[in-house]
């Protein structure tokens, strides 16, 4: 008998554009990268300096695709792991289990006939991504999709300019309605907290 393959739920549009202000555009675009052109695995990128919303882009698309793929996994905090273990022992081993369904899955073991979508986050060199998944093969449906901080470590890892996305500091407009939504639940600041909103807005110098 077939096992069913676990999968999330649909996602609505308000699941994941809620406070997703200035994210919109990024979102949008990884959304239409996914497999355009690709004649094999597709790889994404998403760059841009720390505390400029990766995290939250990263996470929201994985939400909003994952049910389009028979596994899927969010690789968290690479860099950190790497700095404990070279070789990422631990979290190739999470990483298969969870694609394999095996919690003690054998490194020669394929994914060829799997549909699946990994998101690296804070990945800083091609070393990183060779220990998680270097002799992993993958179906050529599969989407891989990273973000770090260097430009230069997508291109590395290969990753094509046309597939990168870079995340940009919010514009003023953009910066304000998201202070003021977090902050007073609405789009506009209280009056006697308009001066103050402003002095928040400009020393964060675009950064959600």
């Amino acid at each position: 008998m077939k096992k069913s393959i676990p999968r999330l739920n649909k996602l609505s549009p308000s699941d994941y554009d809620e406070g997703m202000v200035g994210a919109e555009f990024s979102i949008n675009k990884i959304d239409s990268l996914l497999h355009k052109g690709s004649n094999g695995v597709s790889k994404i990128g998403i760059w841009g300096i720390g505390g400029i919303s990766k995290t939250t882009i990263a996470h929201t698309v994985f939400k909003k695709i994952s049910n389009q793929f028979e596994r899927s996994y969010f690789v968290e905090n690479v860099r950190e792991e790497s700095e404990k273990n070279t070789n990422l022992t631990h979290l190739r081993n999470e990483l298969l289990s969870k694609l394999l369904h095996d919690t003690c899955p054998n490194i020669g073991v394929t994914c060829k006939a799997l549909n699946v979508l990994i998101v690296f986050y804070h990945v800083t060199s091609l070393i990183q991504i060779e220990n998680l998944i270097g002799n992993l093969d993958l179906s050529l449906e599969s989407q891989i999709i990273i973000t770090t901080r260097d430009k230069h470590v997508l291109s590395i890892c290969g990753v094509d300019d046309a597939y990168m996305d870079k995340v940009d500091e919010l514009r003023e407009k953009k910066a304000h309605q998201l202070f003021n939504q977090y902050t007073f639940r609405q789009y506009s600041p209280i009056a006697d907290y308009m001066e103050l909103s402003k002095k928040a807005v400009a020393y964060t110098k675009g950064l959600p």
